[in-house]
């Protein structure tokens, strides 16, 4: 999944081929300020501070809800839709 300012977190890649290497460039610092949206669904992102691994904890979450995507959804759903910057979001 990929975040964008423009597109929140609706954009996702299923494969990219290039020709070219990559130029890794910074990460950009996350602007959620005091937005929890995403945290306020999630078991598993709730407490992800406290925890090692939270990405494995969510991986073996999805499993136990019978899910055999690469997410449930919850985090990003909350975002698109409850988060302070859902307005913001293009959705095309």
């Amino acid at each position: 999944m990929i975040v964008t300012e423009e597109h929140g977190p609706i954009v996702r890649l299923a494969s990219v081929l290039i020709n070219i290497p990559l130029i890794q460039g910074k990460k950009m610092e996350s602007k959620c300020g005091n937005c929890s949206a995403c945290l306020d669904v999630c078991p598993i992102l709730k407490n992800k501070t406290n925890l090692e691994d939270y990405r494995e904890l969510c991986r073996k979450y999805m499993l136990s809800l019978g899910l055999k995507h690469d997410v449930c959804g919850k985090c990003i759903k909350a975002c698109i839709k409850n988060s302070n910057f859902k307005d913001q979001f293009k959705k095309n």
